[in-house]
């Protein structure tokens, strides 16, 4: 009787402790920031160069142990300067929520995570032509899947990378307000940004 007492409350406490693991990833939140520079030498004129920064913190809630829905949020910079094309700067925000799907790798502590993003972006810019400021405003809606590697420190925290969005579909406005000049553009296809060059770090901790 007293085995069979026994063994009852270690399945108890068994269970009790798979339950306390699952509450682990019922939520999460996460950062990543990005950094991207590149350089191009053409004969007979200036290096013109590209950077660009961004941060997205963002917050998700497990639907079970692959799936979870969330949030994201996003500040980017982007800067260009160097012949032929005038300087110029732009920066902007972005909302987007996603869907997530997590694969782990065999019993290691890493797992693929693929990001289905439904983003709506809204930016200024200024393009610097001698004598002049040109001042501009730009809008665009898209889907954009992410793949990425995520790294289980411990049960609650991991370190997340990613090299940008591989799959893109957007629908952009672009307005050049001293010009009266208006752009509206469709495009999608592999993207041009994805890459080493194009290196995104970041972290998660569960809740």
């Amino acid at each position: 009787m007293k085995q069979h007492f026994f063994r009852v409350l270690t399945l108890a406490n068994l269970l009790l402790a798979v339950h306390s693991q699952a509450q682990v990833k019922k939520n999460y939140v996460s950062g990543a920031v990005g950094f991207r520079s590149t350089k191009e030498n053409k004969e007979g004129s200036a290096e013109s160069k590209v950077s660009s920064f961004n941060i997205s913190p963002s917050y998700g809630r497990y639907l079970n142990e692959r799936f979870s829905i969330g949030l994201a949020v996003g500040y980017y910079q982007t800067k260009s300067s160097g012949e032929p094309n005038p300087a110029s700067k732009t920066t902007g925000w972005q909302v987007a929520p996603f869907i997530r799907y997590e694969q782990p790798l065999w019993n290691s502590k890493f797992s693929i995570y693929n990001d289905v993003q439904l983003q709506a972006s809204f930016s200024k810019s200024t393009i610097d032509i001698p004598s002049s400021i040109y001042p501009g405003k730009s809008t665009s809606f898209g889907i954009y899947y992410t793949p990425g590697l995520l790294f289980n420190v411990t049960p609650r925290v991991a370190v997340t990378g990613n090299l940008g969005s591989l799959l893109y579909l957007t629908h952009s406005t672009d307005k050049m307000g001293d010009i009266r000049y208006k752009k509206t553009e469709t495009s999608g296809g592999i993207s041009s940004g994805f890459g080493l060059n194009n290196v995104h770090f970041g972290f998660l901790f569960r809740f």
